[in-house]
Protein backbone atom coordinates (compact mmCIF):
# COMPACT_ATOMS: atom_id res chain seq x y z
CA UNK A 1 0.00 0.00 0.00
CA UNK A 2 2.76 2.37 0.86
CA UNK A 3 4.63 1.08 -2.09
CA UNK A 4 1.68 2.45 -4.33
CA UNK A 5 0.94 5.63 -2.15
CA UNK A 6 4.75 6.66 -3.43
CA UNK A 7 4.50 5.58 -7.21
CA UNK A 8 1.48 7.16 -7.63
CA UNK A 9 1.20 10.16 -5.01
CA UNK A 10 3.46 12.55 -7.25
CA UNK A 11 0.95 11.73 -10.49
CA UNK A 12 -2.25 13.00 -7.71
CA UNK A 13 0.11 15.98 -6.58
CA UNK A 14 0.67 17.01 -9.98
CA UNK A 15 -2.64 16.76 -11.25
CA UNK A 16 -3.90 18.86 -8.25
CA UNK A 17 -1.60 21.46 -8.46
CA UNK A 18 -2.27 21.78 -12.53
CA UNK A 19 -5.78 22.48 -11.72
CA UNK A 20 -5.39 24.51 -8.79
CA UNK A 21 -3.45 26.83 -10.93
CA UNK A 22 -1.73 28.35 -8.07
CA UNK A 23 1.80 29.20 -9.67
CA UNK A 24 2.69 29.24 -13.83
CA UNK A 25 5.63 26.77 -13.54
CA UNK A 26 4.56 24.96 -10.47
CA UNK A 27 3.42 21.93 -11.93
CA UNK A 28 6.70 20.62 -13.40
CA UNK A 29 8.38 21.30 -10.44
CA UNK A 30 6.21 19.67 -8.32
CA UNK A 31 6.31 16.83 -10.98
CA UNK A 32 10.04 16.06 -10.77
CA UNK A 33 10.50 17.12 -7.24
CA UNK A 34 7.60 14.76 -5.74
CA UNK A 35 8.82 12.14 -8.80
CA UNK A 36 12.09 12.08 -7.87
CA UNK A 37 11.35 11.36 -3.91
CA UNK A 38 8.38 8.97 -4.74
CA UNK A 39 10.74 6.84 -6.81
CA UNK A 40 13.60 6.64 -4.14
CA UNK A 41 11.35 5.74 -1.56
CA UNK A 42 9.84 2.67 -4.08
CA UNK A 43 13.70 2.15 -4.55
CA UNK A 44 14.36 1.35 -0.91
CA UNK A 45 11.37 -0.26 -0.12
CA UNK A 46 12.09 -2.72 -2.88
CA UNK A 47 16.05 -2.54 -1.79
CA UNK A 48 15.22 -3.99 1.67
CA UNK A 49 12.62 -6.78 0.61
CA UNK A 50 14.84 -8.29 -2.09
CA UNK A 51 18.19 -7.66 -0.96
CA UNK A 52 19.86 -10.57 0.97
CA UNK A 53 22.10 -8.61 3.28
CA UNK A 54 23.03 -4.64 4.03
CA UNK A 55 25.18 -4.64 0.85
CA UNK A 56 22.95 -5.68 -1.26
CA UNK A 57 19.75 -3.94 -0.44
CA UNK A 58 21.73 -0.74 -0.37
CA UNK A 59 22.84 -1.51 -4.12
CA UNK A 60 19.12 -2.96 -5.25
CA UNK A 61 17.64 -0.06 -3.81
CA UNK A 62 19.46 2.56 -5.29
CA UNK A 63 19.46 0.67 -8.77
CA UNK A 64 15.76 0.25 -8.50
CA UNK A 65 15.24 3.39 -6.56
CA UNK A 66 16.31 5.35 -10.39
CA UNK A 67 14.24 2.93 -12.43
CA UNK A 68 11.09 3.74 -10.06
CA UNK A 69 11.82 7.89 -10.01
CA UNK A 70 11.83 7.95 -13.99
CA UNK A 71 8.47 5.88 -13.47
CA UNK A 72 7.34 8.25 -11.28
CA UNK A 73 8.49 11.30 -12.92
CA UNK A 74 6.33 10.02 -16.25
CA UNK A 75 3.20 9.61 -14.07
CA UNK A 76 3.57 12.61 -12.73
CA UNK A 77 3.87 13.99 -16.14
CA UNK A 78 0.84 12.41 -17.25
CA UNK A 79 -0.36 14.35 -14.23
CA UNK A 80 0.34 17.49 -15.45
CA UNK A 81 -1.34 16.79 -18.66
CA UNK A 82 -4.41 15.27 -16.89
CA UNK A 83 -4.60 18.81 -14.65
CA UNK A 84 -5.02 21.04 -18.25
CA UNK A 85 -1.24 22.09 -17.73
CA UNK A 86 -0.34 24.15 -21.09
CA UNK A 87 3.85 24.21 -21.67
CA UNK A 88 4.40 27.49 -23.28
CA UNK A 89 7.85 28.19 -24.02
CA UNK A 90 7.75 31.84 -25.07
Amino acid sequence: MVFLALLLGPGVLTTLVALADMHRDAAPSAAVIAGVFGGMGCGILLGRRIGRNAAAQVMVGLALGGVCAIAAITLAMFGCLAGGYQLDLR
